[in-house]
């Protein structure tokens, strides 16, 4: 679905805790491009468009440890001596034997967590150290959710369609339109926005697979009434004048 899948690994510095530095690998992809990873240890990363993998020189060796900021499909080789853990915007997720799905956009409230299979604790971060983290617990089929207004984490049931991305489907179930737009826009370099805050917050529920960027476009359009209008690059959903 991307166009063009593509993958930046720079080597970096980055200040811990403490004053030391560690060196690490930062894996990044740009719009409406996607990456696969293999990490030391055996386990697979895709990242979607827009996002980027920190993943330090010593992973494997003391703990598995590694940073998101955007969004990230993990498939982990389980260790009980060494859990994996996935560090993402004040939140941490560790494996349980799993498959799941991240999402944490800067441009999004929160972290998103949707299991595929196993288990996975979502949590705070603690900067007083790692070992037994603690969190809400998601098995398959549940997504966690962590940063609202309390800062607590909710698990609820969703459809695993949520995850179709990593086959080449975009699926959302009642998700605001303006997080709808901000999506197709990564994964097709495009601007696309909604005319107004209260339409952007109209729920939809949508499944697109082989429509082009613009078919999907106007069928969130035609779904709030509305029609899109095009200025060069930018495309704006709106309500009809």
């Amino acid at each position: 679905m991307a166009g063009g899948a593509a993958l930046f690994v720079s080597r970096s510095h980055q200040r811990q805790p403490g004053g030391f530095r560690v060196a690490e690998h930062v894996y990044a992809t740009g719009p409406a491009q996607i990456a696969n990873i293999r990490l030391r240890d055996g386990s697979r990363v895709m990242l979607a468009p827009q996002s980027r993998l920190r993943v330090p020189d010593d992973f494997g060796r003391r703990e598995r440890l590694v940073s998101v900021e955007g969004q990230g499909f993990f498939e982990v080789i389980h260790d009980d001596a060494l859990p994996f853990r996935v560090r993402a915007k004040g939140a941490l997720a560790e494996d349980i034997g799993t498959r799941f799905d991240l999402r944490a956009y800067p441009d999004e409230a929160g972290v998103v967590v949707i299991v595929a299979d196993g288990a996975v604790t979502l949590g705070h971060f603690r900067s007083d150290g790692l070992r037994g983290a603690e969190g809400a617990v998601a098995r398959r089929g549940e997504r966690a959710r962590i940063g609202g207004p309390d800062g607590t984490t909710t698990v609820d049931h969703v459809s695993l369609r949520l995850v179709g991305w990593t086959a080449g489907q975009l699926s959302f179930v009642k998700t605001p339109l303006d997080e709808i737009a901000r999506s197709i826009g990564r994964w097709y370099d495009l601007d696309v926005r909604v005319a107004d805050a209260s339409l952007g917050r109209r729920l939809i529920t949508a499944d697109f697979g082989t429509q082009s960027p613009r078919e999907m476009i106007e069928a969130l359009a035609t779904a709030i009434g509305g029609d899109v209008v095009r200025d060069g690059r930018i495309l704006t959903i709106r309500t009809k004048p």
